[in-house]
């Protein structure tokens, strides 16, 4: 229900939402907002958050939008936004509009005012499903990164882009991989993260004929556990797989493989991928698409490969750098493919 104030004291009902999407469980942590779209002033759009719990994508506890348009008093949603119900009233999740494809990221604002008009989102990284039994004290998980979204044209259609809100000018010198090519089933050994930062990985992978690039993450020294990130190009989905990350006995709904729909652009993939103690955060192709989970890694797991199966990927040029923070930066920027790697 949507209701004005002028004092924040005294409200004043204006109108009704749904039910619509998924509305098997509670909405809770409403959040309505204007986007340009493709940054276009003329062609405004608004955006409604719903935060839902249970009933997520995911399972458990997750955050969908709606893109429509407000008139001060109602918001009506674009039908392009609203999933049909099937015979028995039921609605397929994975055709509804989602912040998030993971299991961690859950009552999701923004933030009003933001410098330059832009519009600055932050979630909990956690999900209600397990929430009060994380292997954590005296906290219960941390919230996600900021992220900037904004309203880009997608197959069509207006659909929410996210970037996570970073500052990547170290100053200092970048070691590189350039023009790498992956031979089927061979391992590329990616720079590790410094122990106690976060680590960034952002690639642009040229699958070609491979089925399937991996990422491991989060890796024990004797390859025993790792948090696995995997694109399948046959099915056109990007899989981060926890189940055998760490730490996952603690609670049965913990353990978990989360997919989303993820086309290739042009051939290529990008992603933005931020490693943390104990968080990932998954950006594909410029923010289209995010996945966010929790891991509980054991102590001294931060070694990072890439593997190939069933053909050859190429890849542009890597670097790797240390953050502001103390981080590792490790690029992939755009680049011709097919020459032999060059290391420095």
């Amino acid at each position: 229900m949507l209701y004005r104030s002028a004092d924040l004291k005294d409200w004043e009902y204006l109108s009704t939402f749904g039910p619509a999407n998924a509305s098997d469980g509670e909405w809770e942590c409403p959040d309505l907002f204007p986007l340009p779209v493709d940054g276009d002033p003329d062609n405004v759009k608004w955006v409604l958050v719903v935060n839902i719990n249970p009933g997520a994508v995911a399972g458990g506890s997750g955050g969908q939008y709606f893109v429509g348009d407000f008139d001060g008093v109602q918001f009506t949603a674009d039908p392009d936004s609203l999933v049909p119900t099937d015979a028995d009233g039921n609605v397929d999740l994975r055709h509804c509009l989602w912040l998030d494809w993971g299991r961690d990221y859950y009552a999701a604002v923004s933030f009003s005012n933001a410098p330059e008009n832009r519009r600055i989102m932050i979630g909990w990284m956690n999900n209600w499903d397990y929430a009060n039994s994380l292997p954590t004290t005296p906290w219960r998980s941390s919230m996600s990164l900021a992220r900037e979204i904004e309203l880009a044209t997608v197959d069509g259609f207006p659909r929410l882009v996210q970037r996570p809100v970073l500052t990547l000018d170290s100053g200092e010198p970048a070691r590189t991989i350039q023009n790498m090519e992956l031979l089927h089933n061979s391992l590329l050994q990616l720079p590790h993260a410094m122990p106690g930062s976060a680590q960034l990985i952002d690639a642009e992978i040229l699958p070609g004929t491979a089925r399937t690039i991996a990422f491991r993450l989060l890796s024990a020294p004797d390859g025993s556990t790792a948090t696995v990130l995997t694109f399948d190009a046959l099915t056109s989905r990007l899989t981060l797989d926890r189940r055998n990350s760490g730490n996952t006995a603690f609670h049965d709904k913990f353990s978990s493989a989360e997919s989303a729909p993820v086309k290739l652009d042009g051939g290529a993939l990008r992603l933005k991928v931020i490693v943390d103690q104990c968080s990932v955060e998954v950006f594909a192709q410029d923010g289209r698409v995010v996945l966010s989970d929790l891991v509980f890694p054991g102590p001294g797991t931060w070694a990072p490969t890439c593997t190939s199966k069933a053909a050859q990927p190429r890849c542009g040029n890597w670097a790797s750098r240390p953050c502001p923070n103390g981080g590792t930066v490790l690029q992939c920027p755009p680049g011709p493919a097919g020459k032999s790697a060059q290391r420095p």
